[in-house]
């Protein structure tokens, strides 16, 4: 797929595609595959260079390549690029080259990203709904306010002039109308300001912080990342464990691959106290973020000398929950957003129509 490109004049612009994890599963996959029916690594690395569809990784892959043709490893030449190759990457392919499975390796890095790929594209899916539905209702309610009741309005203010006062709702459609319409120049700027100060305190340590705790602590929404963070945190250790990497350095490379600096911080935190000589167990318990099932099994898992199965089972299970949560969630969600935008349309029609009812009221 060529480069995105805008053109204005005699300018153009060219917008390069950004490396999805899509893309780094089907690298994986292929790389895999190739190695697998005995083309060499090099070789195999040119056929990518030339079949990839993203020109940055098919450029990435070219100097990776030229780096294994003068001596160097697969693993040194990703790790040249850490913003594309993550370490979990890098380090079960460090592996595999020592192991002499490297193709294994690559396979079970496509099947993790291709785990973390779906589950990712559910929670997507089921949050477009509401979140679409949110919008459309939110744009229809403010269309009304500042395009229709002011044609209403005049005509029952003349008729009940003098004669009824207008009903509460209707003096808080009036005022909210009011505002929309012509207190822009404050409500703008003061909703974009606040916009912007939310993005750049999101950036800090801190606000990363309470963004992800308020995440996965909300209504409804909580418990889908909690079990989305849970099955991404047991299926990277189960792997990396699984591939002949350390407990400590697996917990290393696994906290930043969870997706929630809350749950990375637990993780770090126990990492340094198995360092220090405690059991992973304990250490878990002491988190809130780690459910108290999780450790549970952990802690079975560690005693009987097979946490890596557990892990493997654990994610497993997380994936078929979050799989009946997200169906659960799209269920509950449609009758409260119906009720919701249905209440205030309501709302607001009761509030035109009052003021007559009233009049009609006082005239027999």
């Amino acid at each position: 797929m060529a480069n995105k490109s805008r053109k204005k004049g005699l300018l153009t612009i060219n917008i390069p595609r950004p490396i999805s994890q899509k893309d780094l599963s089907i690298f994986a996959r292929s790389l895999s595959l190739l190695i697998d029916v005995g083309v060499p690594l090099l070789r195999s690395l040119r056929i990518l260079t030339e079949r990839t569809t993203n020109p940055r990784l098919s450029k990435i892959i070219k100097e990776i390549a030229d780096h294994v043709e003068g001596g160097g490893t697969l693993s040194g030449g990703l790790a040249k690029y850490p913003r594309v190759f993550k370490p979990l990457m890098i380090s079960l392919i460090r592996v595999g080259e020592t192991g002499g499975v490297l193709e294994s390796s690559l396979r079970r890095i496509a099947e993790m990203l291709e785990s973390r790929i779906a589950l990712t594209g559910k929670i997507r899916s089921a949050m477009m709904y509401p979140t679409v539905a949110i919008v459309a209702s939110f744009s229809v309610i403010v269309f009304l306010l500042i395009y229709v009741i002011p044609v209403f309005v005049p005509l029952f203010k003349k008729k009940t002039q003098g004669q009824v006062g207008l009903p509460l709702p209707t003096q808080i459609i009036l005022t909210t109308s009011d505002f929309l319409r012509h207190q822009w120049a404050i409500y703008v700027p003061l909703i974009i300001v606040l916009i912007i100060a939310l993005v750049v305190y999101g950036r800090t340590k801190s606000g990363k912080l309470l963004y992800d705790r308020i995440r996965l602590r909300v209504w409804l929404i909580g418990p889908i990342f909690t079990k989305l963070v849970m099955s991404r945190f047991s299926r990277t250790l189960a792997t990396l464990l699984r591939s002949g990497i350390g407990l400590l350095e697996g917990l290393m490379i696994a906290k930043d691959s969870v997706g929630s600096p809350n749950v990375a911080e637990a993780i770090e935190k126990t990492r340094a106290g198995i360092e220090a000589g405690g059991r992973m167990e304990d250490q878990l318990r002491d988190s809130i973020f780690f459910p108290p099932l999780a450790v549970d099994l952990i802690a079975v898992g560690e005693q009987a000398g097979a946490l890596e199965t557990v892990l493997q089972r654990m994610a497993e299970s997380y994936e078929r929950e979050l799989d009946d949560l997200i169906h659960g969630m799209t269920s509950v969600i449609e009758p409260i957003l119906i009720i919701f935008v249905g209440g205030v349309v309501l709302f607001i029609a009761l509030s035109v129509f009052l003021p007559y009812f009233s009049l009609v009221k006082i005239i027999q």
